[in-house]
């Protein structure tokens, strides 16, 4: 439902979803949050949302889709997405 990859380098400044489009994630949506890694050329990493943990702040429980030679895993503490911003939301079929 959102996508915004437009920026070059780690920094996606801008191009993130808006408040509006955050309250509309769901469990089971896969996102991109910007955490500014190494890995990608983005910075982006790949997650899937379970929960708000506290939406107002922007914490979320999420699962890991791996990476860096980790496997795939439910994360122990909330990511913050507003600090983490989400460059891409995709809805479950």
């Amino acid at each position: 439902i959102y996508q915004d990859l437009n920026y070059v380098g780690k920094d996606c400044g801008t191009h993130h979803a808006s408040d509006e489009l955050m309250s509309k994630i769901r469990p089971g949506d896969w996102l991109y949050i910007n955490n500014k890694n190494k890995y990608d050329t983005n910075g982006n990493h790949s997650v899937i949302f379970l929960e708000w943990t506290n939406e107002a702040e922007g914490l979320a429980r999420v699962a890991s889709c791996g990476g860096a030679g980790q496997i795939g895993h439910i994360e122990s503490q909330p990511r913050n997405l507003k600090e983490q911003a989400v460059t891409h939301i995709s809805k479950p079929i």
